[in-house]
């Protein structure tokens, strides 16, 4: 099954986005972010 594959590879894509996605401002992603990671109730 391939779910697990990208699973793994979704971490890693997301946390170090591409140049292109660099470019954008760090606002809307982040909070995007922040709110996922909010949802997925990860321990600290």
């Amino acid at each position: 099954s391939q779910e697990p594959e990208e699973l793994v590879l979704f971490a890693p894509n997301f946390l170090m986005p591409k140049p292109t996605a660099k470019r954008r401002r760090p606002g809307p992603s982040m909070g995007m972010f922040r709110g996922m990671a909010k949802d997925l109730n990860l321990p600290r």
